[in-house]
């Protein structure tokens, strides 16, 4: 079963919800969303935050989760480079700490949301819908597809999201828009590729979406961005605009001039019609300019 949704209650009626990796922009983003509705735990490793509770998932001391009905698993290395460069460690925190924690959130019924990447296809054709066939060409891509399978083994009624790329309102949170942002404000051109497409997501709309997602007991895999697919360049000269930044400031290039040390694909954005279907919620358009 790719998607669907469980017998056993939602959010509306099981209240606790935990998040691991709540010090990212993801993390934050969910935490700010869920604290104030949800009795909820937030967790972080190498970024300290206040509020946060600390919890290393390679150590496996995952007991801190026992008294919560949801864990949402937003931890890991998500940095596609470093995922190469690193891979022996990036594998450890990301498939065997991740999985580790999977099954034990499995034996005690707690549910797992566990957030996933566009990267798990190769990016050459784009548009790419839940049943499309996975093919990733980077190690980042291959870890997460390696989770997605598995989780699903341990946990059939879990819910899996494939995420695009983010970015927030805050810059001090980074992502890609604080990038542009930086850049432009240093009198800098900013050089973003024409040919590399995806769906740029706000964080806030990410985390009502996956609360949404959770309060209606959805479980399986779905596809969960913004409706929009934009070029990188198309994105960045929407950010500069919006910013009160002249759009020619955008520099045009191609991905392959970036020459990362890691594999990425051109165009890996997301049906996301599945998820928006379920849901029944309307798209909030959100503005990328911040300050």
């Amino acid at each position: 079963m790719i998607s669907g949704v469980s017998d056993n209650g939602g959010a509306s009626r099981k209240s606790a919800i935990a998040i691991v990796g709540a010090s990212g922009l993801i993390g934050q983003a969910l935490h700010r969303r869920l604290k104030n509705g949800y009795r909820i735990l937030g967790t972080c490793h190498s970024r300290p935050r206040e509020g946060l509770v600390s919890l290393d998932i390679c150590r496996r001391e995952f007991s801190i989760l026992d008294d919560f009905d949801w864990v949402i698993v937003a931890a890991g290395i998500s940095n596609i480079d470093r995922c190469k460069l690193e891979r022996q460690r990036a594998y450890q925190v990301n498939v065997e700490a991740v999985l580790s924690m999977v099954e034990y959130l499995a034996r005690r019924r707690i549910r797992v949301v566990y957030l996933s990447s566009d990267q798990v296809f190769d990016g050459t054709k784009g548009n790419y819908r839940e049943e499309d066939l996975a093919n990733p060409i980077n190690e980042y891509g291959r870890m997460k597809w390696q989770v997605e399978w598995q989780c699903r083994q341990i946990q059939p009624d879990c819910l899996i999201l494939r995420l695009s790329k983010t970015y927030g309102a805050d810059r001090n949170e980074g992502g890609i828009l604080a990038e542009v942002i930086d850049t432009l404000r240093q009198g800098k051109p900013y050089a973003a590729a024409v040919d590399q497409v995806f769906n740029p997501t706000h964080v806030d709309w990410l985390a009502r979406k996956i609360e949404s997602a959770v309060s209606r007991n959805l479980t399986g895999l779905y596809h969960l961005a913004d409706p929009r697919i934009e070029s990188r360049y198309a994105f960045a000269c929407r950010v500069a605009r919006e910013s009160g930044f002249d759009p020619d400031r955008i520099q045009r290039i191609s991905l392959a001039d970036l020459r990362f040390p890691e594999s990425r694909g051109l165009n890996s954005s997301l049906n996301v019609s599945r998820i928006l279907n379920a849901l029944s919620e309307p798209v909030a358009d959100y503005p990328v300019s911040h300050a």
